[in-house]
């Protein structure tokens, strides 16, 4: 089990994008039971977000159905628990905001492992980064 950033939905769905086949097997494996995964109700909003810059609305909708239609994807809220280990994890380590948020719902979910092509992963010594190859 691992957790999943918000940029291995977003380039999965941009065809071209950076290892966009890599990110699209990590998603099948995950729909087809051969591993589960968490995320934080943030990536939603990232996902949906980006797409509706990069491809529109209708895009951005059929996005974010298609990310809550994932069997075997656990969604977990960015609530007060994870908003206080995120301030320490900003404080801590310098991650952007978001990244620790993300960092934060890791490690209450349980993760010792994130999906992402962010580096600003690295400086969590909590978290082990994975890119999807």
């Amino acid at each position: 089990m691992a957790y999943v950033d918000a940029n291995i939905f977003i380039f999965a769905i941009e065809n071209g994008a950076k290892g966009s086949d890599a990110c699209l097997d990590v998603l099948d494996a995950i729909a087809r039971g051969k591993t589960t995964a968490t995320t934080c109700a943030l990536t939603w909003d990232e996902v949906v977000n980006s797409i509706a810059k990069n491809k529109g609305k209708q895009a951005a909708i059929a996005a974010g159905e298609a990310m809550l239609a994932i069997p075997n994807l656990k969604i977990i809220p960015a609530d007060r628990k994870v908003i206080t280990l995120a301030q320490k994890i900003l404080a801590t380590y310098g991650t952007k905001p978001r990244d620790s948020i993300h960092a934060a719902c890791a490690i209450l979910a349980g993760e010792s492992e994130i999906y992402s092509f962010d580096s600003d992963f690295d400086k969590v010594k909590e978290l082990k980064r994975k890119e999807p190859k």
